[in-house]
């Protein structure tokens, strides 16, 4: 639950965000069928699990864009309403909680199986850490769905404009900073990105390169440590990393491995 005033502003400006919601965002591929002001509105994703216990956060890019997902589809008119902006303290409370509990409902998105089988069990401290404990959440870099894969979307005017408004590129661009906020917010331990990488959130956190760890034969997995105590592994882009899998037998356990002894090294 959120229990600070700064942690309730913070939420509240995710989850009324109207940046996107203008009649000049058209792009069927885009965010409009999520973000326009319509009934079928939904409600920016701020999460996909317990993001206030994790210790290991995922970063993705953006939301698939699927309506039957518990959270991508979250509309707005659940809550008897007409606009993101007329959400209350107590909306920005439940809609928090609930996409808390994402990886408790019934069935999640098939899109978080590899990533389960990647990062459940990891070790951190004395905590074993998996999705449905609490343990790991996910965090998208931008928001609001989008109808196409995002690497089809950033490439048009509207994807960029979606990235300055959601995040902006340098610091005090753009009108929000959503995951800056966020980590600063929770201070999780580790951030592992996927289909992004280290530098997309900023100066603020890029830290300085520690290494490179040795992955499955040629794929190395970059590592930073940041300030306050914080270990950063990027996993490149998603085409790459797929990429690596499968030329090496889909060997997703010495991937995990790998990545459990730079978490063991650091902490």
């Amino acid at each position: 639950m959120i229990e600070t005033e700064v942690q309730k502003r913070a939420y509240k400006s995710i989850y009324r965000c109207t940046c996107c919601s203008g009649s000049d965002y058209t792009d069927p591929d885009g965010v409009c069928e999520y973000a326009a002001n319509t009934l079928r509105q939904t409600i920016p994703v701020s999460h996909f699990g317990d993001i206030e216990n994790a210790k290991i956060w995922l970063i993705l890019t953006n939301p698939k864009g699927d309506r039957g997902d518990g959270n991508v589809g979250h509309l707005v008119t659940n809550y008897n309403l007409t606009g993101r902006e007329n959400l209350t303290d107590e909306h920005v409370a439940i809609i928090f909680q609930h996409f808390s509990e994402y990886f408790k409902l019934p069935s999640v998105h098939p899109f978080f199986n590899f990533y389960m089988n990647l990062l459940d069990y990891l070790i951190v401290g004395n905590q074993s850490c998996t999705f449905q404990n609490g343990g790991i959440c996910a965090v998208d870099l931008i928001k609001c769905p989008t109808v196409k894969d995002w690497q089809q979307i950033v490439r048009r005017n509207e994807g960029k404009q979606m990235w300055y408004n959601c995040l902006g590129k340098v610091k005090n661009h753009g009108p929000n900073h959503f995951i800056l906020q966020q980590i600063e917010r929770h201070n999780p331990s580790i951030l592992i990105f996927a289909q992004s990488t280290i530098g997309l959130i900023g100066v603020e956190y890029k830290g300085n390169v520690n290494g490179s760890l040795q992955g499955i034969a040629s794929m190395k997995l970059y590592m930073r440590v940041q300030s306050p105590k914080r270990l950063s592994i990027d996993l490149g882009s998603n085409a790459q990393l797929m990429n690596y899998l499968g030329r090496y037998g889909n060997n997703v356990q010495k991937l995990h491995d790998t990545i459990q002894q730079a978490i063991s090294n650091f902490f």
